[in-house]
């Protein structure tokens, strides 16, 4: 189940979507359904046009202020009403949060954003591949490594041994022979993150003497520490515990696919894209990034994770995509999907609002234009 790609409002003029949408997008082009009225009538028109069981939605700014909506059922053979603190997958969008957790280890000074990829990795030294020498954490975080987009066959995926032993192995696969893209060249790849996460490992278990995983690391890090104690609820790994993923059908309504293991990736992926959140929590960590607080996330770090690297041709940067809204200013946005659920988050820091749609459904569809039709919410 592969991961979404980043993805821009449609008829933004950002590069970076100019390029993927020749190369690599299967999504649908921009709707031509009007979103109006209330938040619930706008949540009403997306399920109806596409067929979607369950949404939500929740709106933060810098100040804890939130708002979340939702409608419909967590799934199509279910009539149990979605709730707000129901979680949801939210794919790829776990990519921003594992760039954060570097963020709050290099503000510790356990790591360093130009540190170079194979310094954190000294027992696999003459493993690695030359190629990787000048490679560092940006290049991961921003898929300008030359990383190859699927793992081979080597990493017993079937294995009992600790995803921090899957993740070194995958490390060894991956980096044991020379980038298989141009250096520097924008390729998106979740295997980027997977790697970053083996190194944050590797960085934690050093500084501790001990095992630490990037599951430990994103609890004790992110989720536990977030000043705002609003945002550390309904975080998890894998797929969420109530709402269920539905997969997209030709000929009859969406499928439900479960909610155990076989409804999501491999968690040795982990880093790139198997966590969970409630959409309240999910927007208010977001609207860290507004808020800035020294103790969590300094302004320094926030405009390492937000300048597009390493420079603007390709407007995105650590776990984000980037543009210039004409109405709204800059724009920060990504989204996720395993294919079961979609999840879309949006910064927009002139408006301070941070808003994050997800579906049970795993189509994008009218739910990045629903997003950002909620960025005017108020939130009084």
């Amino acid at each position: 189940m592969p991961e979404s790609i980043p993805r821009l409002r449609s008829g933004q003029t950002s590069k970076l979507i100019s390029l993927l949408t020749a190369a690599l997008f299967i999504a649908g082009c921009a709707s031509q359904v009007a979103l109006t009225g209330p938040i619930p009538d706008r949540m009403a028109t997306v399920r109806a046009h596409t067929e979607t069981p369950g949404l939500s939605m929740a709106v933060a700014d810098s100040e804890g202020r939130v708002r979340v909506f939702v409608s419909g059922t967590r799934s199509n053979q279910n009539s149990t009403a979605v709730r707000p603190s129901d979680s949801w997958h939210i794919g790829s969008n776990t990519k921003a949060l594992t760039a954060l957790l570097f963020a709050r280890l290099a503000e510790e000074n356990i790591v360093d954003w130009d540190q170079p990829l194979p310094t954190f990795f000294p027992d696999l030294k003459s493993q690695i591949d030359p190629g990787w020498n000048t490679i560092t954490i940006k290049d991961l975080f921003s898929h300008r490594s030359g990383m190859r987009s699927i793992i081979s066959s080597d990493v017993d995926l079937l294995s009992d041994a600790p995803l921090t032993d899957l993740r070194q192995t995958g490390v060894v696969v991956l980096l044991g022979k020379p980038p298989s893209r141009k250096i520097g060249k924008f390729h998106y790849s979740n295997l980027n993150y997977v790697v970053a996460g083996a190194a944050i490992e590797a960085a934690l278990s050093r500084e501790f003497s001990r095992e630490v995983s990037w599951e430990e690391a994103m609890q004790t890090y992110i989720f536990d520490a977030v000043p705002n104690l609003k945002a550390r609820m309904g975080w998890g790994f894998g797929p969420p515990e109530h709402v269920e993923g539905h997969k997209e059908h030709i000929f009859k309504s969406p499928v439900p696919v479960g909610k155990g293991e076989a409804a999501d990736n491999h968690p040795v992926l982990g880093p790139a894209g198997t966590l969970h959140a409630a959409p309240g929590p999910h927007a208010l960590l977001l609207a860290e990034f507004l808020r800035m607080d020294p103790s969590f996330l300094p302004r320094h770090q926030r405009d390492i994770l937000w300048e597009p690297y390493p420079d603007d041709e390709i407007e995105y940067a650590m776990g984000w995509s980037i543009d210039i809204h004409t109405e709204y200013g800059p724009i920060y946005i990504h989204n996720g999907s395993n294919t079961y659920w979609y999840s879309v988050a949006i910064i927009a820091p002139d408006l301070d609002r941070a808003v994050v749609v997800n579906a049970n459904l795993g189509i994008e569809y009218l739910i990045t234009d629903l997003a950002f039709s909620a960025l005017r919410v108020p939130l009084d």
